[in-house]
């Protein structure tokens, strides 16, 4: 690609319809987070937390949580959750949650980063309004009090319905809606209060069984912000779950969790037999379909509940073929079951997709000719992208995607859903796990052939195909400041750069940057160079203008040029963030400054800039540093120079060349250069002779 392409990027034509607009991202915002007395925390001048109070009964599982005291309001009850590592809250997501004024849910009210005591790690905070009550179960798993019809229409459903209608209209979804995260609102056991959601990435730390099966399918990571269908979905679970008692699936693996769903479909998987009030069953089907488009939504669960019965929702289960489909020695009768055996078994599956098999199985199994074309269509698509490395997975993961367009994407031991894929990224970077799988799906196009498999086209996935090619165009240019790395943070805003230099730092804002590499220049003693991909793409992705040139300039071959352009790409941070440049990063950047000064002529000027630049440093302006380093008319005037002066040798040294060969000894040289002599001689004292008649005239005249 050209150096114009990433400009040219923001010019692709995404296939808008009309009236359709790009959702704009609005940016974290950070309350002052300071560290107190002893162990006290301070969020915003308010909110005191005592790191030394800790909360366990209140924990989430990427959070601790820790006593906390509101200083403006002594009879209001918070508490605050502490990350535990670099996986971030749901930053985009925290104002709305906030926005909520519900008792029956636990919402944010604020938030900032801070020094923790007794670790050299910084830590996300969040200030939570505090139940008044315990957890229904501490654990997921756990044995309880069933409750019953009329505990859970009056104490749950009623009071948070108010709370999915809320999250429904601000277009966010809870996506943590589980046993273990629901509260008393107070010591009666009365009414019940919906716990957090935003402490990590959507639906992360939900239980197999408690999300769709689609979402079930994806690794935890990769599950997406999903809709209130989810959360109504996860509700339904809560509401069989109380009346039972239990979870009824607690023995059961993940995996034969989701193939009995396939099976059975979710309300006969989850509750088989079991003895269901009538009125609660109606409720349940509903809320269990496994079609999104029927499952019921707010606005019939509050009909319910106010009296109007609907029609039951009979379970809608995949077409069953006429004849199984035999697959490591099991028999599979649908094309979603026998889907999501060939993932579980991926080697074993390219065998036999390669052959007719499963194309004879759907067209006399099914009778279905258009299915059998377009899964005959999917391997034969696998081959024109990427050649024939991989050519097999690529073939294995279209065919499940037509033989289960609702499922996630699914690629080896990568699986998420189209919306997931920024999360999934995210976690895998953050747990060192394997990324590679991720750019492989984005280089051979899977994720926009699930998008144009789609039966039913939304607005969301046409939106989504930006994401994607943005993923493409980066890892085209793997050079540093783009690939998977940009990716990372084009995709995750409120991600923090995971670099080594600066994760424990949190840096999650781009004016944090300059003061985490100060400390960093501390730590490594000035040695390397404070730039890593992590840390040039995290900068890319925050400043708002083309930093082409300076990446460019990153990946040079010479290292004048490469240290050239860190300077000049933390100059602009320094004067996008008009942030004071800290003094041992300015210590450090001159000290790489040395092949850059080396690169003049003269060498009392180098001598003279290395003494200006120190100055330079001391101030910690770094845009003056790169201005002294690299300044036109200086370059210009050291090149003059030097040309005149290359000029001058070279007249010098041929001179020398024609004494040392004897040319200037030659008689015929030295008879002319006599004449030439000669000649001027005469010239002058022919001009003196005239000088003098003239002034000899003057005077008798």
């Amino acid at each position: 690609m050209s150096a114009d392409d990433l400009d040219d990027f923001d010019d692709l034509d995404l296939d808008l319809e009309e009236g359709e607009e790009e959702e704009e991202v609005e940016e974290l915002q950070l309350s002052e987070a300071t560290a107190g007395s002893g162990s006290t925390i301070i969020v915003n001048d308010r909110f005191h937390i005592s790191a030394d109070q800790p909360l366990p009964e209140l924990d989430s599982p990427t959070a601790q949580a820790f006593h906390c005291r509101d200083t403006a309001d002594i009879n209001h009850t918070v508490f605050a959750l502490v990350s535990t590592g670099l996986l971030p809250p749901r930053g985009e997501d925290l104002l709305a949650f906030r926005r909520i004024d519900r008792e029956s849910l636990l919402s944010p009210i604020e938030w900032g980063v801070s020094d923790w005591p007794g670790s050299d790690h910084r830590r996300f905070v969040v200030v939570v309004e505090r139940p008044g009550g315990r957890r229904i179960a501490e654990h997921f798993n756990d044995h309880f009090s069933p409750f019953n019809e009329d505990r859970i229409t009056r104490n749950v459903i009623r009071p948070l319905l108010p709370v999915l209608k809320d999250l429904q209209e601000s277009h966010v979804a809870h996506r943590s809606i589980r046993i273990d995260n629901l509260f008393y609102k107070d010591a009666v056991l009365g009414e019940v209060v919906l716990g957090e959601g935003f402490s990590a990435p959507p639906a992360m730390h939900q239980p197999v069984v408690c999300e769709p099966i689609d979402s079930s399918m994806a690794e935890p990571g990769g599950r997406g912000p999903g809709s209130s269908r989810d959360d109504m979905y996860s509700f339904g679970i809560l509401l069989a779950m109380l009346l039972m008692g239990r979870n009824p699936l607690a023995d059961t693996t993940d995996d034969r969790i989701i193939e009995r769903k396939l099976a059975e479909g979710s309300y006969s998987a989850l509750l088989g037999d079991a003895r269901i009030p009538l009125s609660l069953m109606e409720v349940l089907r509903g809320l269990l379909t496994d079609d999104a488009r029927e499952r019921w939504n707010v606005a019939e669960l509050e009909m319910w509940l106010n009296g109007r019965r609907l029609s039951p929702k009979q379970p809608k289960l995949a077409i069953r073929a006429q004849r199984p489909f035999s697959f490591q020695g099991v028999d599979y009768l649908s094309t979603p079951t026998l889907a999501h055996a060939f993932v579980r078994n991926w080697s074993a599956a390219t065998k036999s997709i390669a052959n007719d098999a499963v194309d004879v199985w759907i067209r006399r199994g099914f009778e279905d000719d258009e299915l059998a074309s377009a899964f005959n269509s999917s391997i034969r698509s696998a081959a024109a992208f990427g050649g024939r490395r991989g050519i097999e997975d690529r073939m294995v993961a279209r065919a499940c995607v037509v033989l289960d367009p609702l499922a996630p994407v699914r690629y080896r031991q990568f699986s998420a859903r189209i919306d997931g894929y920024p999360t999934a990224l995210m976690a895998r970077y953050i747990k060192n796990g394997d990324v590679r799988e991720i750019a492989e799906t984005a280089n051979s196009k899977l994720p926009i052939y699930w998008i144009e498999t789609q039966e039913v086209q939304t607005p969301e996935q046409n939106l989504l195909r930006r994401n994607f090619e943005m993923m493409t165009f980066m890892l085209g240019r793997g050079t540093i400041g783009y690939g998977l790395e940009r990716c990372l943070y084009e995709l995750n805003p409120s991600c923090p750069c995971i670099s080594p230099m600066v994760e424990k730092h949190f840096v999650l804002h781009i004016n944090q940057m300059l003061t985490a590499l100060d400390h960093a220049a501390v730590e490594r003693s000035g040695k390397g160079e404070p730039i890593d991909r992590h840390i040039a793409a995290f900068i890319a992705s925050k400043l708002k203008h083309p930093m082409d040139q300076h990446l460019q300039g990153l990946s040079s071959e010479f290292q004048s040029a490469r240290r050239l352009a860190l300077i000049r790409l933390l100059a602009e941070v320094q004067q996008y963030t008009a942030e004071e440049t800290p003094f041992h990063l300015a210590q450090w950047l001159v000290k790489l400054a040395d092949p850059i000064v080396d690169t003049y002529f003269n060498r009392s000027f180098r001598e003279r800039l290395r003494k200006e630049i120190k100055k330079i440093a001391e101030k910690g302006t770094l845009m003056d540093l790169a201005y002294a380093l690299e300044n036109t008319a200086r370059r210009d005037r050291d090149t003059e120079g030097f040309r005149d002066a290359t000029a001058d040798y070279t007249e010098a040294e041929n001179e020398i060349q024609k004494i040392e060969g004897g040319e200037m000894t030659k008689p015929e040289v030295v008879e002319k250069k006599g004449q030439e002599v000669a000649a001027m001689a005469s010239g002058v004292i022919a001009s003196f002779a005239m000088i003098f008649i003239l002034l000899f005239k003057t005077v008798l005249g």
